[in-house]
């Protein structure tokens, strides 16, 4: 089976709906803390591929990729279930972060331009993230900005 990265087929929030990107350690996940409530729903990726491993958070690798974007996509679906919703994303490009758009309509769309060196210094600073050397959470904060386009 293909992994759909980016599903045509979901329909538009018709809840209160926040899309933030930005590169590991933006402070994405940290954003939305004290938003959440039980009505709300909050696709982040992280806490999905840990949920469909069976893994703490930033253990699992690629090989949950699939399962992980499937309940993505399904989650994404369901939006319209709660009373409101967030969805984080990492979309360094302009094109993808316009397709999470006009799909979804969300009601905001954050993106978080934090600075490299500060997005190292969050992740060197959390205790989750020590299941990766620095040296892999450099590479991904710097393929981020490496593939930032506005």
């Amino acid at each position: 089976m293909a992994i759909d990265y980016f599903p045509i087929d979901i329909p538009a929030a018709k809840v209160p709906l926040t899309i933030i990107s930005g590169p590991p350690g933006a402070g994405k996940t940290t954003s939305i803390k004290g938003k959440r409530t039980d009505g709300t729903l909050v696709i982040d990726f992280a806490e999905i591929k840990a949920r469909v491993s069976g893994l703490p958070l930033y253990v699992a690798g690629d090989d949950y990729l699939e399962a992980a974007i499937a309940e993505r996509n399904r989650m994404l679906k369901s939006i319209n279930d709660y009373e409101s919703a967030f969805f984080i994303t990492n979309a360094p490009q302009y094109p993808i972060r316009k397709h999470w758009n006009d799909m979804l309509q969300p009601d905001t769309y954050n993106v978080l331009l934090t600075e490299a060196d500060v997005c190292l210094d969050r992740i060197a600073k959390d205790p989750t993230r020590a299941v990766k050397s620095m040296e892999f959470w450099a590479r991904l904060v710097n393929h981020w900005w490496d593939n930032y386009t506005t």
